[in-house]
């Protein structure tokens, strides 16, 4: 669960 949270944060901060 940590894992997906990490990636959609990751998605997040690459979008920006």
């Amino acid at each position: 669960m940590k894992s997906m949270l990490l990636v959609l944060f990751n998605k997040d901060t690459l979008q920006q």
